[in-house]
């Protein structure tokens, strides 16, 4: 996810639309904590290359460093709010205040002066999360550095997260790891034009996902209440951004995670242990230019 993207476009929610306004007529209350599964590697031993990254409000509590290579990352949201984990490899030497005040800058070269990566780069880290979510995604190509991670969310009065505390960091650094690639139960492919589930999807198991188009795209999952459509829950989500106002007030579903970017030829796996209902998915990546709803869009039930 392009780090001013999120900043100024909410990860291209606030861009889509739709004529469906069912989502707007209830809410999901289903917010108890959801148990992880545990991140395998090939041959099924845990991954020992982990790290679980929490929010409990605004902030986030991070369980330690990881190592080059294959790793599984878990974002726990605690918190009785919406939050996302927009993940940045810094400059060497870039500090936490230094970022954030590059962050409240209107000037995008502030903030792109001190990346080591371009904005889009793909680390294979978890998608947006609402309140008692959480969601993990096994990545193989994380590079020694030192990494930021920013919610861009906000309060109803339009203060961003960041700027009430949550900015974090993670060191990746040491030998590299020796977990093994994951098995996959099937393949979740993102291209140019769609999102295809593989066959049986159920919504449990360590699902490949990958990017077999030319641009940059992303999977984020939601949990629909009881008549709400995907494209309903977009267009509430932007009608309550263009107010201004808190994610939380759109009504019609619940921020299930996925992963955050996929580049183009990029493979990365998600662990999913869903329970039942109905669910959507989109890529945001694809939502930010257009009122339309992308085509990377659909939906799925969990029986």
């Amino acid at each position: 996810m392009a780090l001013l993207a999120s900043a100024f476009l909410l990860i291209g929610f606030t861009a889509c639309s739709s004529d469906s306004d069912a989502s707007a007529k209830s809410s999901t209350t289903e917010k108890d904590a959801v148990d992880a599964t545990p991140a395998k590697s090939g041959g099924g031993a845990d991954i020992a290359n982990a790290i679980t990254i929490t929010a409990p409000g605004m902030s986030y509590d991070v369980s330690g460093d990881l190592r080059p290579g294959v790793a599984a990352i878990t974002f726990k949201n605690t918190d009785d709010e919406s939050h996302m984990m927009v993940v940045a490899r810094l400059n060497d030497g870039v500090t936490r205040d230094q970022f954030e005040k590059a962050l409240e800058s209107p000037d995008e070269s502030a903030v792109n002066s001190l990346l080591a990566d371009p904005q889009d780069t793909g680390y294979g880290t978890p998608a947006e999360l609402g309140p008692g979510q959480q969601s993990t995604v096994i990545t193989q190509n994380l590079k020694e550095g030192n990494y930021a991670t920013i919610c861009f969310f906000t309060t109803d009065d339009g203060t961003p997260h960041f700027a009430m505390g949550m900015i974090g960091e993670f060191k990746v650094t040491g030998e590299p790891s020796t977990d093994e690639r994951p098995d996959s139960d099937g393949t979740i492919t993102i291209d140019d034009k769609a999102i295809t589930m593989p066959d049986g999807f159920e919504g449990k198991g360590t699902f490949a996902v990958e990017n077999t188009g030319a641009k940059v795209h992303n999977i984020q999952l939601v949990k629909l209440d009881d008549g709400a459509t995907i494209e309903g829950y977009l267009k509430a989500v932007n009608e309550t951004m263009s107010n201004g106002k808190s994610v939380e007030n759109a009504k019609g579903g619940l921020l299930m995670g996925g992963v955050d970017v996929v580049e183009p030829g990029q493979m990365v796996w998600l662990v999913l242990d869903l329970p039942a209902g109905n669910y959507g998915y989109l890529s945001t990546e694809d939502a930010q230019d257009s009122p339309k709803p992308p085509t990377q869009i659909g939906e799925f039930t969990v029986s």
